[in-house]
């Protein structure tokens, strides 16, 4: 009884944080239903299956995600695009999602910012899941339809030198 309320509780737990990890772990309590194998193997062999299934199901998620009306923010800054993601997690995580409108509204007013600020980077924090209207981007409820994006603010040193990417 302990251990399937620890499985469900996990279960939720990582669709609500990155909305992907639940589907991958179904997919690694499958497979180690199937697996006629010492618990010990399991441990080892598990985690690499959850993970395995989580980088699949977030690589093809770039892809899928359009059919649901969003598309992935870059998660670096480069020389065509000046909008990062303050960090990789935020794309590992798969909270990088927006609307097309959204992302072209982005880009556009990050490479403006460039235009004015030359070396400025725009750091964007949380967006939104890949998939589905509806679904709450934890701890922002309001993040539910790919039309909102945090961006971090502009920080200056104690010389009023601007930091580039700082947060």
């Amino acid at each position: 009884m302990i251990r399937a309320f620890v499985h469900v509780a996990l279960l939720v737990l990582l669709t609500l944080l990155t909305q992907l990890g639940g589907i991958a772990y179904l997919v690694t309590l499958i497979a180690a239903r199937a697996m006629k194998k010492p618990r010990r193997y399991k441990a080892l062999v598990l985690p690499a299956c959850f993970l395995a299934s989580y980088t699949a199901l977030s690589i093809f998620s770039a892809w899928i995600a359009p059919q649901f009306g969003r598309v992935p923010l870059p998660c670096f800054a480069s020389e065509t695009s000046h909008l990062a993601m303050q960090s990789p997690v935020f794309c590992a995580l798969n909270r990088q999602y927006v609307t097309p409108e959204l992302k072209t509204l982005a880009l556009e007013m990050a490479a403006h910012v460039n235009k004015e600020f030359p070396g400025t980077t725009v750091v964007a924090l949380d967006a939104n899941f890949p998939f589905f209207q509806g679904f709450p981007l934890m701890p922002h409820l309001s993040h539910d339809d790919g039309r909102k994006l945090d961006l971090a603010f502009f920080y200056q040193s104690r010389d009023g030198e601007y930091l580039d990417a700082a947060t």
